[in-house]
């Protein structure tokens, strides 16, 4: 032992010294060793075995063992144990032990590197995670992006149908991740909320809320609050409530949609769309703005009688240069005049009507009114294939119901307009007005005021 201890402090390390196991097993717990030489005669004490010792066991200890020609046959037990070699007392020391030296150098040395390079992989590692999460993340956003430009592309390109609503419910309906989806909207008087009926595979109506007083800028924090109350019971879950202003300070109208998926619903971007719904509904705000009457495009019905001779008399070739439309009212004035107790508005239905006519596809015409319920179209033969296409898909799609106060108690009523052709002779048309059909007759206006007859001449 001295002859070890004197070649460290050559070489400046003073080493401790134990001759017994128990206290070399305590102060390693509490120091442990840079480097420890065992005596293999010493491995044991009484129930204490070195090799079970617990930084021996996870092999943080750094050792060589010790023996002699009498201790040889001991090095057995050493073989399953980490070390950096063995001493043989029967050999000079100095060149056994600073080779020993080198080697646990070189192993700390290594030792240090790979812990170096384990922090430096631990932290790679974590910055090779936070590059995939944040792939991931520019994934999904794309992937949701790429589904807000989709709708936002079919919703520009659905800016020839004839109003808002249809635009949206063609793209709704086509639009896999939504399972439906329901509008509401203020009444024309402004006291109640109500759902549009159209024709739809997804969209759900919703009944009618009565708001207790007028809401006259728009749909209010109290009904916007109602509303949601009312489509989360009925609707349920994964629903997704956009505002639609116009231009008022509150919104016009409120869209519910509901997903299938919580994640669509938590990753799609509702705020986009909701602008871009906002936009689409304002182009048409615009687009149909004001009513169609200008003095150049609306004539009398002599005029019309008039007009329709001089193209006769100019094309006695038979060849028309005119072609004659009537669009008849006769069903919502019908049931405008037997339920007159709902409020009906007609200068706005009649306007509205004819302003969007007008305004679809840029189609030209000029008006005629005949009578209340009919209104002729003429427009360029050229034209008419186009024009009746056009007007028959407005019928159709035209939310008579929307221009009654109370719309919930017509909207079971057939209001839709229908439209004619008719020949171009004075003649043909006079037929046509002369001809009522039993269910497009109107009934006379209720009253209960007895008439008071005219004096006699």
């Amino acid at each position: 032992a001295k002859e070890i201890s004197d070649i460290f402090r050559s070489l400046g390390v003073m080493p401790e010294y134990y001759n017994c196991l128990a206290d070399f097993w305590r102060d390693i717990l509490v120091s442990r060793p840079t480097l420890c030489i065992i005596d293999v005669k010493l491995m044991s004490d009484g129930e204490l075995v070195y090799k079970n010792h617990p930084l021996v066991r996870s092999e943080k200890i750094q050792s060589s063992f010790y023996y002699n020609d009498t201790s040889r046959p001991l090095l057995l037990s050493t073989f399953e144990l980490a070390s950096h070699g063995y001493v043989n007392g029967q050999v000079s020391l100095g060149g056994q032990i600073k080779s020993i030296l080198r080697r646990m150098n070189r192993f700390t040395s290594l030792e240090a590197t790979s812990g170096q390079l384990e922090v430096s992989l631990g932290e790679a590692e974590g910055k090779v995670k936070q590059l995939v999460e944040k792939v991931e993340e520019s994934k999904a956003k794309n992937f949701y992006w790429e589904k807000l430009l989709d709708i936002r592309s079919r919703l520009n390109l659905s800016k020839t149908q004839g109003d808002f609503l249809s635009a949206c419910g063609r793209v709704l309906d086509s639009w896999d991740d939504i399972s439906s989806y329901a509008f509401m909207e203020l009444g024309q008087s402004g006291q109640k909320l109500i759902s549009p009926k159209f024709p739809s595979s997804k969209h759900k109506e919703m009944p009618s809320l009565w708001l207790g007083k007028v809401c006259s800028d728009g749909i209010e924090f109290f009904a916007q609050n109602l509303a949601n109350q009312v489509t989360l019971d009925i609707m349920g879950g994964n629903l997704m409530s956009l505002m639609i202003k116009g231009a008022g300070e509150h919104p016009d109208k409120l869209l519910f949609i509901q997903v299938e998926s919580e994640e669509f619903l938590e990753n799609f971007d509702w705020t986009e769309l909701e602008e871009t719904l906002t936009s689409l509904h304002r182009y048409f705000m615009l687009r149909y703005t004001g009513v169609f009457l200008p003095t150049e495009g609306t004539i009398g019905p002599w005029d019309l009688l008039s007009l329709i001779e001089r193209d006769i008399s100019a094309n006695k070739n038979g060849a028309e240069e005119v072609t004659l439309m009537v669009v008849n009212f006769s069903k919502v004035i019908s049931v405008a005049r037997e339920r007159e107790e709902i409020k009906f508005y007609w200068g706005k239905f009649y306007g509205d009507f004819f302003s969007k006519l007008k305004r679809t596809k840029d189609i030209s015409f000029r008006l005629a009114p005949l009578t209340l319920s009919r209104v002729a179209l003429v427009v360029d033969s050229g034209d008419a294939d186009e024009v009746f296409d056009v007007v028959q898909g407005l019928t159709r799609s035209f939310p008579c119901w929307r221009y009654f106060e109370d719309s919930d108690l017509v909207i079971a009523a057939d209001l839709k307009p229908t439209i004619t052709m008719v020949p171009t002779s004075v003649k043909a048309l006079f037929d046509h007005l002369n001809s009522r059909p039993q269910k497009e007759q109107i009934p006379p206006w209720p009253s209960t005021v007895a008439p008071t007859p005219l004096p006699s001449v």
